[in-house]
């Protein structure tokens, strides 16, 4: 099922290539990140603290403020693409420095991993949380091929 927040994301990039064509002197690259993880940015409002807004997290940092807190009990055993956020920023970088990236749409993902396996990594590395989450239903592995279409 795709939610909202995906549905906004393939409208807005359907509405970048619209845009793009009838600006064509105006280069368009495309990135894709899957799952992002790493550090985090704090938020730039001193008036906004962590815990006591923690939307400002951004979804992926969330994801797992939620499962420290308890607030999340069951983890997905489906995989999906992970990626660092700072490989994201390096695709960032080459989009707008490679001449080759205009007109091109890249997906980041360095890895397939699943919800269960980061509450694994969290169980490791916050040990003074008691972190109790059980597996949920898995499904077909979902498959990154680094291979370029044509």
């Amino acid at each position: 099922m795709m939610g909202a927040y995906r549905i906004s994301k393939v409208k807005a990039e359907k509405a970048a290539w619209e845009w793009q064509k009838q600006n064509s002197h105006v280069e368009l690259v495309v990135i894709n990140p899957t799952f992002v993880v790493g550090p985090a940015l704090p938020p730039t409002n001193e008036n906004v603290k962590f815990p006591d807004r923690p939307q400002a997290l951004g979804t992926s940092c969330e994801t797992f403020r939620k499962y420290l807190a308890g607030e999340n009990k069951v983890a997905s055993s489906v995989n999906f693409g992970w990626v660092d956020v700072r490989d994201v920023a390096l695709m960032h970088i080459l989009g707008a420095e490679v001449e080759q990236a205009n007109g091109q749409r890249y997906i980041g993902s360095t890895a397939m991993k699943t919800q269960f396996d980061a509450v694994q990594l969290l169980k490791k590395n916050f040990p003074t949380h008691n972190i109790e989450v059980s597996a949920g239903p898995s499904g077909p592995p979902y498959q990154v091929s680094v291979r370029k279409l044509h």
